[in-house]
C-alpha cells in the first residue's frame, strides 16, 4: 500500500513534527511518503500533487489553521481518486470529530496516532481513538515515550537535511501540561511524560552538527520540572552561539538558577522565552483556573528584560470578569514590562475545553469555524472586540517589528492610557492603502505625536532604519546656506570636507534632550549612515555611527 502523510502548514519556514513521528513509526511493508504543503499553496496545486503521488491512503495531519481547507482538499482528491482512503488526525479533529467527518473522510484518529495511524492502516479491528462512519471509538490515545525513544529520529530525516537552516526545527522534551488553564487546549492532558535526558542530549550533540538554526520546544510549560530544565539549559548554553532556542515558559515559576544562567550568557539571541500572561485581573484569571504569582511573575520577567534576554509575551482579551477598562489595564501593565514582543490576541473559544462548557454562563458568544475567535461576551462587546483588534495591529506593525519602539516608549511614559493612543494609531493604520511601506507608518506615528519631543525622537529612529536616503515623512525648510552653515561645523571639527555636502542629509532631531539639527552622510557601501548633530546656534554636540544603535545614550 502507498501511504501519504501531508498537511497544510501555516507557512513552508513551519515543519510538521506529528507526520515526522507517523514516518519513523511506519510500518515499512508500506510505500511512505511525506509532503508538506501550506495554507497559502493554491488548492488545485495541492490536489494535482497528491493525485500525481497516487497514494491509496492520506493521512492529514489537522490544525485550527488548516481544518476546513483540509476538508476542500479531501473532496477535491476524492473526486479524481475516489477509491482513496482519506483519514485525519491532530488536535482540530479530536475534540469535534462528527463536523470533520464528511463523505469524503473515511476516518478520524483521535490523539497521539504513532500506533494507532498504522493499525488503521493494517486495518486491525477495534482501535482505539478511531472515529469511522460505522465505528466509533473515543479513547484517546498515548503514545509511550519510552516507545518513540526507540524509534528513528524524526528531527535528522534525511529529506529535512538540506534546508535545516531554512526551516524551524520544533523539539518536544515533554507531552502534557500541569496546568488547567479553561480556555487552553494543553489543559486536556494533565500528565506528563517527558523523554530521557539521555535520549535529548544525544539529540543536541547530533543536532550541533547540522546546519539548524532555530530550535523551538513544543512542552507546554517548558519549565514545569526546575531541576530538568535547568539541566537542560545548561546543555543548550554549550550548544554553537549561531542556534538560537525557543521556550514556553510559566515566568512566575522560573528558577533564580535558570534565570541566572541566561543572564549570564553573552549571546543575547541564544534564548527566546514565551511567557503567557493572558491577564493581569486576579478575578479574572480564577475564572479561568490560572493560577500565577502574578508579582513574581513580572519580577522574573523584568530581570531577563533588563538583561536584554528575548521575551514575547501573551495577552488574551475577552476573558470571563474583564471587561474592556480592565483590559486597558492589563495592556497597561503588559506595555510597562517592556519586552521584546507583545501578542494581543482575542479569547478563542477552542473545542473541547472548559471554557466552551461555561460559555452560556459568561454570555460568550462565538464564531462557529476556526479559529473561533469570540464575538462578544455579558461585559465585553462586539465593539470592544474590534477595539482590540486595532490595538494589536499598531502593537505588531510599530513596536514587536522594531518600528518605533523608543518613541512609543516615550509615549508610554507620557500618556494617562497607552491603550487609547494604541488604538488612534491601530486606525490610521488599517486605513492605510496596502501594501504600504515603512514611512507610512512613520507619517502615521508623526501625525498622531502632539509634542515636539516626541516628533524629534521619532525623527531620530527614522533614519535608523535605512542605509540609503529616505522618502521624508515630514517636509522641512532647511536651504542651501543653512545646510552649508551646518556642515561648516563639522569642517572646523576636522570631521568632514566640503565634499562630504553631496552624501548629506539633513532634518531636525534630538540630542540629550535639546531640539537640535541632525546630519547624516550616507556612503555607496551599503552602510548605516554616520549622524552628526549639531546645535540650533551651530555648535558641534556629537556624532553616531548608525550602526551601533546607541539609542538613548545620545537622544536623552
Amino acid at each position: 500500500m502507498k501511504v501519504l502523510l501531508t498537511t497544510l502548514n501555516a507557512k513552508y519556514i513551519h515543519k510538521n513534527l506529528a507526520l515526522r513521528w507517523l514516518y519513523v513509526a511506519r510500518d515499512k511493508r508500506h510505500e511512505t511518503v511525506l509532503k508538506e504543503f501550506t495554507i497559502n499553496d493554491k488548492l488545485e496545486k495541492i490536489v494535482d500533487s497528491i493525485v500525481e503521488i497516487n497514494p491509496d491512503l492520506i493521512g492529514f495531519s489537522c490544525y485550527i489553521w488548516n481544518g476546513q481547507q483540509t476538508l476542500k482538499v479531501a473532496k477535491k482528491v476524492k473526486e479524481k481518486l475516489k477509491d482513496v482512503n482519506i483519514v485525519l488526525g491532530g488536535p482540530e479533529v479530536s475534540y469535534q470529530y462528527e463536523d470533520y467527518l464528511t463523505d469524503d473522510i473515511n476516518g478520524i484518529l483521535l490523539g497521539e496516532g504513532e500506533i494507532s495511524f498504522w493499525k488503521y492502516v493494517n486495518q486491525e479491528n477495534q482501535i482505539n481513538g478511531l472515529v469511522t462512519h460505522s465505528y466509533v471509538n473515543t479513547n484517546s490515545l498515548k503514545t509511550d515515550i519510552a516507545y518513540l525513544e526507540t524509534l528513528d529520529s524524526p528531527y535528522l530525516l534525511d529529506f529535512d537535511m538540506n534546508d535545516m537552516d531554512k526551516r524551524y526545527l520544533y523539539v518536544e522534551t515533554s507531552r502534557g501540561c500541569p496546568y488547567k488553564c479553561k480556555y487552553c487546549m494543553a489543559s486536556l492532558d494533565n500528565d506528563i511524560r517527558e523523554f530521557s535526558l539521555d535520549y535529548l542530549f544525544d539529540l543536541f550533540d547530533k543536532l550541533e552538527k547540522t546546519k539548524v538554526n532555530q530550535i523551538k520546544f513544543l512542552d507546554r510549560t517548558f519549565n514545569a520540572n526546575k531541576n530538568r530544565s535547568l539541566r537542560i539549559a545548561r546543555r543548550l548554553i554549550d550548544f554553537k552561539d549561531d542556534v538560537s532556542f525557543q521556550f514556553e515558559i510559566m515566568a512566575d515559576t522560573l528558577s533564580n538558577e535558570l534565570i541566572d544562567l541566561v543572564c549570564a550568557n553573552e549571546v543575547k539571541s541564544k534564548f527566546r522565552f514565551e511567557a503567557g500572561i493572558q491577564s493581569f485581573n486576579k478575578e479574572t484569571l480564577k475564572a479561568v483556573s490560572r493560577y500565577q504569582n502574578t508579582e513574581k511573575m513580572v519580577s522574573n520577567l523584568n530581570k531577563l528584560v533588563k538583561n536584554n534576554t528575548i521575551v514575547h509575551a501573551d495577552l488574551i482579551a475577552g476573558l470571563p470578569k474583564e471587561d474592556l477598562d480592565s483590559f486597558k489595564n492589563t495592556y497597561q501593565r503588559l506595555f510597562q514590562l517592556k519586552v521584546d514582543e507583545m501578542q494581543v490576541g482575542i479569547l478563542k473559544l477552542l473545542k473541547g475545553t472548559a471554557l466552551e462548557d461555561e460559555m452560556d454562563k459568561y454570555g460568550i458568544i462565538a464564531d462557529k469555524k476556526a479559529p473561533y475567535q469570540i464575538i462578544s461576551s455579558d461585559i465585553f462587546l462586539n465593539a470592544d472586540v474590534k477595539k482590540v483588534e486595532l490595538v494589536a495591529l499598531a502593537t505588531d506593525r510599530l513596536w514587536n517589528r522594531n518600528i518605533c519602539r523608543h518613541t512609543l516608549w516615550y509615549l508610554f511614559e507620557n500618556t494617562a492610557v497607552i491603550f487609547d493612543y494604541m488604538l488612534i494609531l491601530g486606525e490610521k493604520i488599517n486605513s492605510l492603502k496596502k501594501p504600504y511601506q515603512r514611512h507610512h507608518l512613520f507619517k502615521v506615528v508623526y501625525e498622531s505625536i502632539g509634542d515636539e519631543t516626541g516628533r524629534l525622537i521619532l525623527l531620530n529612529e527614522y533614519y535608523y532604519l535605512f542605509k540609503q536616503r529616505p522618502v521624508r515623512i515630514v517636509e522641512n525648510s532647511f536651504d542651501k546656506k543653512l545646510k552649508a552653515q551646518i556642515l561648516e561645523v563639522t569642517i572646523k571639527q576636522g570631521l568632514l570636507t566640503q565634499n562630504d555636502i553631496r552624501y548629506a542629509y539633513f532634518d531636525y532631531g534630538i540630542f540629550k534632550g535639546q531640539k537640535c539639527y541632525q546630519m547624516l552622510i550616507y556612503n555607496s557601501d551599503q552602510k548605516y549612515p554616520d549622524r552628526y548633530f549639531i546645535s540650533l546656534n551651530f555648535t558641534y554636540l556629537g556624532k553616531e555611527d548608525l550602526n551601533e544603535r546607541c539609542y538613548d545614550c545620545y537622544w536623552q
